[in-house]
């Protein structure tokens, strides 16, 4: 499981900083005259997180506290502060046994200073329990439900396309049996309906695309 671990987290990883990478034109005027939001205007983020969720058990309402890596992005439209954001959730829990959670969604930003920006994203979202390794009750648990997460990036001056990122998520699920993978065997019930919370802090690399409308313009070479 420890493998099986890893290898998915390189996976995302390696996803995460390879999809929007390419050679991007970038407006240098970006924070001379105040927050100016470009065309297609894209984050990726890396983040540490910590999340409280109850526990899958439905004899046991304790919470679990994991912590693990979040692998998500984001993509703004045009000169409106309105995009779309993905983010996923890898925890381990045991040696055999990893949740993932994740969400979609749309996502809004609100830039109170020239260097910092508060973000909302809402949709929904999902959560899976896996545990195909364990010799008598391998199981895959799978919910589905809706997420809440807000947070604020802050950036310096001499490195605007890098940002500090500070995050908060709740995401209420319910137990999908259809999709589930439970022996008969299985030696816990579980529960119908969970819900966790996450904070998040780590860094968030900003892709800007072309301002076609200025001759201002800077070359950069992404990763």
């Amino acid at each position: 499981m420890k493998k099986k671990f890893l290898t998915v987290t390189f996976l995302v990883l390696l996803i995460n900083m390879s999809l929007f990478a390419r050679t991007t034109i970038v407006h240098s005027s970006y924070y001379d005259d105040g927050p100016n939001p470009l065309f297609n205007d894209i984050y990726s983020s890396l983040l540490f997180n910590t999340t409280a969720t109850q526990d899958y058990n439905d004899a046991n309402d304790d919470f679990l506290l994991l912590y693990g890596a979040n692998f998500s992005g984001s993509v703004y439209f045009m000169d409106v502060p309105v995009g779309v954001n993905y983010s996923l959730d890898l925890l381990p829990i045991e040696d055999t046994t990893f949740m993932m959670e994740g969400m979609v969604g749309l996502s809004i930003r609100s830039n109170t200073e020239t260097t910092q920006e508060s973000f909302f994203n809402l949709g929904p979202a999902f959560s899976i329990v896996d545990n195909s390794e364990a010799t008598l009750d391998p199981y895959t648990l799978v919910y589905w439900g809706v997420g809440l997460n807000t947070g604020v990036r802050v950036s310096a001056a001499n490195m605007k396309y890098f940002t500090m990122d500070l995050g908060l998520s709740g995401k209420a699920l319910w137990y999908d049996s259809y999709n589930s993978e439970t022996p008969i065997t299985m030696s816990f019930t579980p529960k119908d309906f969970r819900y966790s919370f996450s904070g998040y802090i780590g860094f968030t690399y900003r892709w800007f695309a072309p301002d076609w409308s200025d001759k201002d313009l800077n070359v950069i070479v992404a990763l």
